[in-house]
């Protein structure tokens, strides 16, 4: 049913994308604005925002991922897993990518994607340094292998979601996997393309 309360989401809907896109502000501050305008106005109550509206799993996984994140960056463990990954695969800049891939897409499909991504950022981030090139190439990497789930239903929200259509695990592994496999190989090969490797220093 259409009301006033419809159409003004739906316009602080548009508004919110259209300062996402044109930059009028930080995404948080937007995203906020939005939010406040509906409850003020009775579009969602304060209750429902909370319990309804709220992903609390994924604010507690982020949350968690981004505390393993620094401890690994602050103890070291960053800096002695990329000389290691650097010792074991070489400064070949195109192997360094596909074990990059390779590995998040494994991790990304046994846990959650955010939790993969911010664990495995600062770890590229130190191996980049590691081979004097803008890290920027290899957080892309991160980023796109860490939403190639589609083998299984654990690591993204999106697929979780579709479990209750009485799919089974193995219907993801006998679908997902050749879709992972031909995804993993697509990003191997049009990261380095897309976002060229710059050496630094």
């Amino acid at each position: 049913k259409l009301t006033w309360r419809t159409w003004f989401s739906a316009g602080v809907l548009v508004f919110c994308v259209a300062g996402f896109v044109a930059g009028w502000g930080k995404t948080g501050i937007i995203a906020l604005i939005g939010a406040a305008a509906v409850m003020l106005t009775g579009c969602l109550s304060f209750k429902e925002a909370v319990t309804e509206a709220v992903d609390w799993n994924t604010i507690f996984v982020m949350a968690f991922a981004q505390t393993i994140a620094a401890a690994m960056n602050d103890s070291g463990a960053g800096k002695m897993v990329a000389e290691t990954a650097v010792s074991l695969v070489g400064t070949n800049l195109l192997a360094q990518t596909a074990a990059c891939v390779i590995v998040i897409t494994v991790l990304t499909n046994i846990m959650s994607n955010t939790a993969t991504a911010a664990m495995m950022t600062p770890i590229y981030i130190a191996i980049a340094a590691q081979m004097g090139v803008n890290p920027y190439t290899f957080v892309m990497a991160v980023t796109v292998a860490a939403n190639l789930t589609a083998a299984t239903p654990i690591g993204g929200t999106a697929i979780t979601m579709t479990l209750p259509a009485g799919y089974r695990f193995k219907d993801f592994l006998k679908i997902g996997t050749p879709i992972n496999v031909i995804w993993v190989i697509l990003t191997i090969v049009l990261i380095p393309i897309v976002y060229s490797f710059e050496f630094v220093g």
